[in-house]
């Protein structure tokens, strides 16, 4: 049992802006951010928290826990219209459909510099058999195009060790 456990989340206002500042201001581009840190250090938190702050609040897909399992490398339209039609209540063939058919749509729209779209790859360390580095490579581009980033959290051992080489 953690000393920690009932406190409230603190927020990490200096954190949140790193964050953002990283994720608005990549020089290079990038779509792809990770979030670092040990066991209970408040990753998931601080992606949350950073969310919370936008003013234009993205679209935010969540994956943690079993629910990786259903990220489709190989078809990421798939992936995300499924995951949209559980956040909106409604799997079935018309609602994933309809989310198919929006998320191509937005594909081809060209962004106006406004973050539209967040994929969270939460705990990837805590599904160590996951072919992380597939999912993250099959997601970016589809991401990309919808306007969006990537953001994973995990320890700082089991990126270096387990994704980065395979990126």
């Amino acid at each position: 049992s953690h000393s920690h456990e009932r406190q409230p989340a603190v927020p990490r206002t200096a954190l949140v802006q790193t964050l953002d500042s990283a994720v608005r201001n990549d020089p290079s581009g990038n779509t792809v951010f990770v979030v670092l840190g040990d066991e209970g250090s408040g990753k998931t938190w601080l992606v949350a928290q950073w969310w919370a702050t936008l003013v234009d609040q993205p679209i935010m897909i969540f994956v943690s826990g079993r629910r990786a399992e259903q990220l489709a490398p190989e078809d990421p339209i798939e992936s995300a219209a499924r995951f949209l039609a559980e956040q909106d209540g409604q799997v079935d063939e018309v609602s994933l459909r309809g989310w198919k058919r929006r998320l191509r749509r937005w594909q081809g729209c060209r962004s106006s510099g406004a973050l539209r779209f967040v994929l969270v790859l939460d705990g990837l360390n805590e599904h160590g058999r996951t072919e992380w580095a597939d999912i993250i490579s099959g997601h970016r581009r589809v991401i990309e195009q919808l306007g969006g980033v990537v953001i994973a959290t995990t320890r700082d051992g089991f990126w270096r060790r387990d994704v980065i080489p395979r990126l």
